[in-house]
Order: C-alpha cells, then structure tokens, then sequence
C-alpha cells in the first residue's frame, strides 16, 4: 500500500500496486504507435477507492510530450487500408448513436495520428478537425488531404469553443497526461447532446486478468488504464451520459496479427508467420475481438 493523489478522486487515497517494474527494463527513448516491447518499467497502481488504476511514470512531462513530438512509425502506415475497415466499423457505430441517427456534422478526433479515421470520416459526410503532437504524424494527414489537423493537445486547439457535434479519442485516453483535464476540456469544445467516442484497452477485461504484466496493454506510456467501472465514472462526473459502452472489434492483417504475437512467444510468431509469406496470406484482412478493448460511445448532457 501507497499513498497517491488519484487523478478521478482527486484526494490523497490508499492504492495498491498491481504490478511492480522490473529491473532493468529500459525506459523508452523513442515512441512507436506499433512498439512491440511493451517493458514493464514503472509501478502500477490502483485506486482502492474509484477503481482508477494509473502507471507511476517518472518521466517528466516535457520528456513524455517530446516522445510524441518526435514520433515516427512506418509499420503504422502499412496496416492503413485495414486500420480504415476498422475506423469504418467504429463510425458507423457511432453514427448509429447519434440523434437523429445516422446524423452528422462538425467532429474532432484528438490523437488523430496520419489522419485514417479522419479521411474516413470525411468520405462518409463528416466536416473533420484533427489534432496530434506527432510533426511526423500532421505532416502525413496534410499530404492526405485534411487541412484541418493541427500540431499540439487539445488545449492548444484554435477556436476553443462549444463546437463539434462528435469529439472521437481512439487509444489515446490512456496515454494523456491529465484524464480529467482532458475530459474537462473535451466537454467544453462539445455541443450539448453530442457524442464523445472512446477506445481504449480494459483492464477488467478476462484477458487482462489473466496475462497480468504479460498483457499486450502493459506500456510505458500508457499512464492510466480503465476498466468499464472506472472509465464510466469519470465521464458521469465530467458531463457526460454512456450511451453504450462493448466490446471492441479491431480489422488487421494476418501478417500484423501473426506479428504481435512476438511478445509472447517469438518461435511461435515466426512459426505462423513464415507459412503465412510463403502462401502469400499474409496481407488477408482479418477482424479479431479478444474483449480486452472496449469502445464507449458516450453523450453530452
């Protein structure tokens, strides 16, 4: 047991660590959306009294922020046309939430990365703002075709005002800095009644709880980790009503799948994925749901 300021309770609370760092992991120089040594270099805690559980990170926030800043990744910009089959699967979600159903306006994607989600977005009717901290990242999305994609956060944003009918957060809630700052200002750049659409890794999930430390959501730069309960009452306290909240469905290639798997096991991953190059399988779009991600569609009371 620890004492710690919980970033949701926001008062001095009992936590207890879930895991422990290990000796001797090193501690990222470099950031990659698609890292695959995911070391287990700082303690984990949870909030004994909210559920939030939270990485005891010892990077300063100028260090974590240049980690994005700099940020380049190439194998990110392969899996493009499967990432986008996911996207589509994600809007068309969203949209069915949205009053009137189906409607569509104004929608920001914060950690928008080279713009995917965005361009999809765009194609199906949506007016798109992005913002990310990556230069790398905004220059790609501008040689897409999305102006709109601005270098920085959230509270760097121009126009600051209650604007967008959807605000869309995939897998970056988890790595912000400041969870109920950045709900806070999520809720003030929305229109009342619009939809905020989250993912992010669970770690009530049954697949977490059962891989621990070894679990693929284990990353040094994620700095909080939600379960369903947890990630629920932080957004009812900031404003916001779930709407729905499952299970998430993510399209990637068997290639990529077969690749993941060399934090686990590394003979096996060589084992699959050999066959795979050699049968030309590798590049077959493939959607895989292990319910450790969950997708939250949530409203702006």
């Amino acid at each position: 047991m620890k004492a710690n300021r919980c970033n949701f309770c926001g008062t001095e609370t009992s936590c207890v660590q879930l895991f422990q760092a290990k000796e001797g992991d090193a501690i990222p120089q470099k950031y990659r959306i698609t890292e695959e040594e995911h070391s287990t270099c700082w303690d984990i805690w949870k909030c004994s009294t909210c559920g939030l559980t939270f990485s005891d990170c010892r990077l300063s926030p100028e260090s974590i922020q240049n980690l994005y800043v700099t940020m380049e990744d190439a194998v990110y910009e392969r899996e493009d046309f499967t990432r986008r089959l996911t996207f589509r699967r994600g809007l068309q979600f969203l949209e069915s939430k949205m009053f009137p159903v189906g409607s569509k306006g104004l929608l920001l994607d914060i950690g928008c990365a080279t713009g995917g989600f965005l361009q999809e977005a765009k194609d199906r009717g949506w007016n798109v703002e992005g913002v990310d901290l990556s230069h790398w990242a905004v220059s790609r999305a501008h040689e897409r075709g999305i102006p709109a994609v601005h270098q920085g956060t959230i509270h760097s944003l121009p126009g600051n005002t209650a604007r967008f009918d959807a605000v869309t957060m995939l897998d970056y809630i988890e790595h912000d800095q400041d969870t109920s700052r950045l709900l806070s200002a999520v809720e003030k750049v929305m229109r009342k009644g619009g939809c905020l659409y989250i993912t992010t890794p669970d770690i009530g999930s049954v697949v977490a709880r059962i891989l621990g430390r070894r679990w693929w959501g284990i990353n040094p730069l994620h700095l909080y980790y939600f379960s369903r309960s947890s990630l629920g009452k932080m957004l009812e306290k900031y404003g916001f009503e779930v709407v729905v909240m499952r299970s998430y469905t993510r399209v990637f290639t068997l290639g990529y799948w077969a690749s993941r798997l060399e934090h686990f096991h590394p003979a096996l991953a060589v084992a699959i994925g050999t066959p795979l190059k050699w049968l030309h399988m590798s590049n077959i779009p493939v959607p895989l749901n292990l319910g450790d991600m969950m997708e939250v569609v949530a409203r702006k009371r």
